[in-house]
C-alpha cells in the first residue's frame, strides 16, 4: 500500500509516470542482459513474493484476492466469456526460491476458479523451455526480446 501511495504522489505531485511501455503495452525498461543481476534478484525476489501463509494479515489478503477473482470469474461465466491465467516464465533459480506451499495454494485456487468457470484455462509458462537466460532482464522479468517471445507465443496459442 505505502508502495503505491509513493507512486501515486510522484505522479500527482511531481508528474513522475511509472508508465513503463509502449502504446502496444511492450516494455520499453527491461532491455539488457546481466548474469549477475540473474543471480542476485532472483533472492530478492523470491524473498519479496515469500508470505507466511499462516499470517492473519496474509490470510486476510487471500480472502479478499480469492473472492475478487470469484467474483470475475463468475461475471466472465455469465457473460460466456472465456478467462485465461497465464503465469509468465521465471528463472530456475527464481522459481526454486518460492516455497512449496506456495505454489500449491495457486494452484488449488485456479482449480477452485475452474469450478465456477468450466471455460477457465490456466497456461503455465514459468518453466518454459524454450526461454533462456538470456530472455530475462531479471530473475522474474523477461527482457524486451524475452517479451517479444513471450508475445509471440501467446499470439499463436490466441490464433488456435
Amino acid at each position: 500500500m505505502l508502495q503505491n501511495i509513493d507512486r501515486l504522489l510522484s505522479y500527482y505531485a511531481h508528474d513522475k509516470s511509472e508508465v513503463t511501455c509502449n502504446a502496444f503495452g511492450a516494455g520499453v525498461t527491461y532491455r539488457d542482459f546481466n548474469s549477475k543481476r540473474l543471480r542476485e534478484s532472483a533472492v530478492i525476489a523470491a524473498k519479496r513474493h515469500t508470505f507466511d501463509l499462516q499470517s492473519a494479515d496474509v490470510q486476510l489478503q487471500r480472502t479478499i484476492q480469492r473472492k475478487a477473482l470469484q467474483n470475475i470469474v463468475s461475471l466472465a461465466a455469465k457473460h460466456n466469456i472465456k478467462v485465461v491465467f497465464v503465469l509468465l516464465p521465471a528463472m530456475d533459480t527464481y522459481r526454486e526460491l518460492i516455497p512449496f506451499e506456495q505454489k500449491q495454494e495457486m494452484l488449488q485456487v485456479v482449480q477452485q476458479l475452474q469450478k465456477i468457470n468450466t471455460e477457465l484455462q490456466f497456461l503455465d509458462f514459468t518453466a518454459d523451455p524454450r526461454f533462456v537466460p538470456h530472455d530475462f532482464y531479471d530473475a522474474d522479468h523477461l527482457n524486451a526480446a524475452g517479451a517479444q517471445k513471450m508475445s509471440s507465443i501467446l499470439a499463436a496459442w490466441l490464433a488456435n
